[in-house]
């Protein structure tokens, strides 16, 4: 990923083995300590097609559907096979609001002031 500011998320899930703090259930902390306290303007995620339940997530999560970067190489096998989503820090401002829950990972409150054009909160 070449874009400034844009990070990329990895989780495990399907795997009851794995640490919770390692999986989906930490989605609201990262994602507010990434868009917030870090101050990222976006998250990318990318999804095999036949995950059909972790596409599903994305949009509960918050992600909307998009193309994959312009220097992403797509000669790879299984390349066309990946769904990209992206959800800015715009939309998590209203988004975040149904899971009432406002914490980074070191458990600190975090406010998302809407930043002026030009500007980062």
């Amino acid at each position: 990923m070449t874009e400034e500011g844009v990070g990329q998320l990895g989780v495990y899930v399907g795997d009851l083995s794995t640490p919770r703090q390692l999986s989906i259930y930490n989605f609201l902390g990262t994602t507010n300590q990434a868009l917030l306290t870090m101050g990222l303007k976006k998250l990318v995620n990318q999804v095999k097609r036949s995950n059909t339940r972790t596409v599903k997530l994305q949009a509960f999560n918050g992600y909307l559907p998009t193309a994959a970067p312009a220097d992403t190489k797509t000669s790879l096998p299984g390349a066309a096979d990946v769904l990209w989503f992206e959800l800015t820090r715009e939309r998590w401002h209203e988004f975040r609001r149904r899971f009432r829950y406002d914490k980074d990972w070191d458990g600190n409150p975090t406010r998302i002031s809407k930043p002026t054009a030009g500007t980062h909160p």
